[in-house]
């Protein structure tokens, strides 16, 4: 099967499948809207990668680095330490650590789309994270 036709098929089945969800989820409610959001960022960017055989590498490169895994290794211990280890604690420097685990998530994800080179899912991710996580 051709590159093309795979990724035109692809998002055919994506274009349906957001249809089922709408379906299923009976509309817009903030929750919905969020699956949504997200089922097609990673949707679209899962097509954007495996249809260009320089992403394929790119994300072959970060997956076969040592440095890679073990820094992503550091970064999940530690941010599941500040977001669940941490819960229910509301004293101030608290808050002021999940807001930057957030903040860093961000720019750790922007920096692996950028290694991608998916100019535009920066965009979409500082969307998603300023209005459902209220990161200012």
């Amino acid at each position: 099967m051709q590159p093309n036709t795979l990724l035109s098929n692809s998002l055919s089945s994506l274009i349906i499948g957001v249809g089922i969800f709408f379906l299923v989820t009976g509309g817009f409610t903030e929750q919905s809207f969020l699956l949504f959001s997200l089922f097609l960022f990673i949707g679209i960017s899962m097509l954007l990668i495996l249809s260009t055989p320089k992403r394929q590498k790119a994300l072959l490169v970060l997956l076969e680095s040592k440095l890679f895994l073990a820094s992503f290794s550091i970064i999940a211990l530690f941010t599941t330490y500040v977001l669940v280890g941490l819960r229910g604690r509301e004293e101030d420097h608290v808050k002021k650590m999940r807001s930057a685990t957030f903040q860093a998530l961000l720019a750790f994800m922007i920096a692996i789309l950028a290694h991608l080179q998916l100019v535009a899912a920066p965009f979409f991710i500082v969307w998603l994270m300023a209005y459902y996580l209220h990161v200012e």
